[in-house]
């Protein structure tokens, strides 16, 4: 009977262990950045860092510096914080939970088919005590960012001004997809008389044409830049799709190629081409 007990005494403690979730910490990263499979991981100031410990998927993730995902990987949740970068060629990171990116300076840059899906919300924040606002950063070619849940872009009650020309850039090139789920937006980043903006940019590359689709949502005071060249063949193209009918897209702040575009249907004169886009947000030419 004692060796009945201890075996049950050590498989439960094993299945208690393995249940535990932990918050993981990239730490010592150079100005270069670190792969993700050599990064060293600290636990807190208890733990020493190591190479040999790795986030699993019931743990969350606080990024510092430039990571480089040299691996799929799933993980609970991330954190972005002030000044750093998560890279991706042609890897998928998971992240089961929420994705919280920080407004001093921190980005995302995915290409080659990578993909970065967040199965929560995706939230943004500021310390309210700093003064450095230098924006956020969404870059993707050939890739995909998609947002299940709410995508709430927050400045958190720092001290800022609507002055400040900085804002939230998704660069969407080729073929790409910028899937934002339920889409709410801070009124600094959108009003009229503010310089401060969330400005999503699409590129094709060759015949792709990128996209953006969302759950639902206002995006008055968006700005929309079209950026198209010769390669793109003459046809038409959604840029921006919603699914449901409440979600109100005709108040974006529109323009093609630098020029700005006022009226749905018009055709304007963009190089040697007419381009036009209707209230389905297609562009045609």
């Amino acid at each position: 009977m004692k060796t009945f007990y201890s075996l049950f005494f050590a498989l439960y403690v094993f299945s208690i262990s393995e249940g535990l979730a932990y918050n993981y910490k990239a730490v010592e990263v150079p100005p270069e950045g670190r792969k993700w499979t050599q990064t060293k991981w600290s636990l807190g100031e208890a733990s020493a860092p190591s190479d040999k410990i790795k986030p699993s998927a019931s743990d969350g993730v606080c990024l510092g510096g430039i990571m480089i995902l040299d691996t799929d990987a799933e993980i609970n949740s991330l954190t972005i914080p002030g000044r750093a970068s998560l890279q991706a060629d042609s890897h998928k990171l998971r992240v089961s939970n929420n994705l919280n990116m920080n407004f001093s300076k921190s980005s995302i840059h995915l290409k080659n088919g990578a993909s970065l899906e967040v199965g929560g919300m995706f939230e943004t924040h500021m310390d309210f005590r700093s003064t450095t606002l230098d924006g956020i950063i969404v870059d993707l070619e050939d890739s995909s960012f998609s947002v299940e849940s709410v995508m709430s872009i927050s400045l958190g009650g720092a001290n800022v001004s609507k002055d400040r020309n900085m804002g939230f850039s998704a660069n969407l090139v080729g073929k790409s997809n910028f899937s934002m789920g339920d889409f709410v937006v801070d009124s600094y980043l959108t009003a009229k008389d503010s310089k401060m903006f969330f400005a999503i940019n699409f590129s094709n590359k060759g015949d792709k044409f990128p996209l953006a689709t969302l759950a639902g949502g206002n995006m008055d005071g968006v700005k929309v830049n079209l950026h198209i060249d010769d390669k793109l063949p003459k046809g038409k193209y959604t840029f921006i799709s919603a699914a449901a009918k409440k979600s109100q897209l005709d108040g974006i702040c529109l323009s093609i190629n630098g020029q700005p575009y006022e009226k749905f249907d018009k055709k304007i004169k963009v190089g040697n081409r007419n381009i036009s886009v209707d209230k389905r947000k297609k562009v045609s030419y």
